[in-house]
């Protein structure tokens, strides 16, 4: 019985690097590409919303007057209705949201919808000046049900089932490697317009959210790395994480597994933590 499930969990390993090398198609988008050009702003129209949305315009940008768990509840129902990512940017002093995307492209592939943003740093160093503490929000969509399924009728064993489930659950709930690339570029810009300022990314999932950080050991390390040794760095951390997922005792829950790959990914460079919005306060 050991062998044949360990046989099955060797397979398991192969459709989970698939379904979490598809990556941005189990999740229907791509995460943003870096514009470090001025804020784009000024040739939008600005309108004042109740509630956080996923904008399709490129002629508008939206901002929203409400507090950080009014904006994550607002968040939530879009991870379970919208076909498409968005993010914002929280000002918590103020209780502001800025939708931060300023260039869109919406694709059709397999059936699925991708969407390649760009986002206003030009916005956020900004705000970044005159504010203390900046969040960078977006979330993770959370239908792929039917992606996984086509993976999981490949497995025989209810545990190899489950197993797999959680694991790509778990990678889907971690930031991915151009979200934290994108983190420490954004971290760099406006900590150097205010040395001061609080600078925070957060991902939303169905599972919960996760918070990564530069910590200060961080911020002067990667100063001194290129764009290029950046991207290298991160891919590898983010590799270790997709080999442990995979690689792992696959009886733990899929919570247990986001743990596991949070430990990993935290280091003396980055900071990062996992919230289950059960144990939000």
């Amino acid at each position: 019985m050991k062998s044949e499930i360990t046989k099955g969990w060797r397979r398991a390993v192969k459709y989970i690097s698939a379904a979490v090398l598809a990556g941005a198609a189990i999740v229907y988008s791509l995460m943003p590409v870096i514009n470090l050009s001025k804020s784009k702003m000024q040739s939008k129209q600005v309108v004042q919303l109740e509630n956080l949305v996923v904008n399709i315009s490129d002629d508008k940008k939206y901002e929203v007057q409400k507090n950080e768990e009014e904006g994550i509840q607002d968040i939530r129902k879009l991870i379970k209705t919208s076909d498409l990512e968005e993010g914002w940017v929280y000002l918590p002093e103020k209780e502001l949201w800025f939708e931060t995307r300023i260039k869109q492209r919406i694709e059709e592939s397999n059936g699925l919808m991708h969407r390649r943003l760009k986002s206003d740093i030009g916005l956020c160093t900004k705000l970044m000046k005159e504010n203390n503490t900046l969040i960078s929000y977006h979330f993770h969509l959370g239908r792929y049900e039917e992606e996984l399924r086509e993976y999981e009728n490949r497995l025989s064993n209810p545990l190899l089932k489950e197993g797999f489930k959680a694991s790509v659950i778990a990678m889907k709930t971690i930031p991915s490697s151009k979200d934290l690339y994108f983190m420490i570029m954004l971290s760099l810009v406006c900590n150097k317009e205010n040395p001061n300022g609080k600078i925070s990314s957060k991902v939303c999932s169905p599972e919960g959210i996760v918070e990564y950080s530069l910590t200060e050991e961080g911020k002067r390390y990667f100063r001194e790395k290129d764009v290029y040794e950046t991207k290298k760095i991160i891919e590898e951390k983010h590799s270790r994480a997709k080999l442990l997922s995979a690689a792992s005792d696959f009886t733990v829950s899929s919570q247990e597994r986001i743990n596991q790959l949070v430990d990993l990914l935290n280091d003396e460079y980055v900071t990062v933590r996992f919230s289950p919005y059960e144990n939000r306060k």
